[in-house]
């Protein structure tokens, strides 16, 4: 039975964490339903975070190439790398600053996780009816230093669980006027540098001999369920999103939060 619920919580996550419906929302479902003890819950947080970070390289590896190449060489592509680093900083800024003040228990409640799924629904619903009277979206060829700004700002909101990284800086996107691809491609390119710096960070406080440790194999094959499922729901949304709106995404949201307080009280 644990490695079938180590299977499903990889699973979850590697699904959750790109789709608009928020991963810590999913997570405080089955934890509240799973009698699953594990013997390294920081370990194996780590292991999933890797997994799909995997899955988002391999997926734009292409896209990381050029971007890096053309912050030594100049031109377009050396104007999105800094792009990407500026948007960044607020995400970085209030990760270490902000989130330490508020605490985990505060943030990770049941309430304040329903609350950002039903927050971001109706900003859902609102961006996308604006979105479709725009009858000439914007590629990321026009894309300008006001758009990074706001997007990384949005993705700093992420951090708070029920907002949805992926779903709160597409929508940021959509409301600068963006088209739908060039949205979603700029949204997962902006994971990247946090992604992995938050993984670095979690890293280094666990260390890499829960590997070689009695329960290693179960980190692994949390690892590689969640970079092969994580691939599968990158592809699927980068299809999906250039020509679906997000709507359907948040009456999931609030369904969601239904079953979250459901649980909860």
């Amino acid at each position: 039975m644990m490695f079938f619920y180590i299977i499903l919580l990889a699973i979850v996550q590697g699904i959750t964490e790109f789709l608009p419906v928020s991963s810590s929302g999913h997570l405080v479902v089955l934890q509240s339903v799973l009698p699953l003890a594990l013997p390294d819950p920081l370990a194996f947080d780590v292991m999933l975070h890797w997994g799909t970070l995997l899955s988002v390289v391999v997926y734009f590896w292409s896209d990381i190439v050029r971007v890096v190449r053309g912050l030594f060489q100049g031109g377009e592509q050396s104007r999105m790398g800094w792009y990407i680093s500026l948007a960044s900083i607020p995400a970085v800024a209030f990760g270490w600053f902000a989130l330490p003040v508020l605490g985990d228990a505060l943030v990770r409640s049941p309430q304040v996780v329903a609350a950002m799924l039903v927050l971001g629904a109706l900003l859902f619903f609102a961006v996308e009816r604006a979105h479709v009277r725009n009858t000439s979206p914007r590629t990321l060829e026009t894309f300008t230093l006001k758009d990074a700004v706001l997007i990384g700002f949005a993705q700093a909101a992420a951090l708070i669980p029920g907002v949805s990284r992926s779903g709160i800086t597409i929508v940021a996107g959509l409301s600068r006027g963006l088209h739908r691809e060039a949205a979603a491609r700029f949204s997962f390119l902006l994971s990247l540098p946090v992604v992995f710096g938050a993984g670095l960070k979690k890293g280094t406080d666990v260390g890499l001999s829960v590997l070689f440790s009695a329960d290693g194999l179960i980190y692994v094959l949390g690892f590689v369920v969640a970079a092969v499922v994580g691939y599968g729901a990158v592809r699927f949304l980068m299809r999906y999103v250039v020509s679906h709106s997000l709507v359907v995404f948040g009456w999931y949201r609030l369904a969601l939060t239904a079953l979250i307080l459901f649980f909860a009280f």
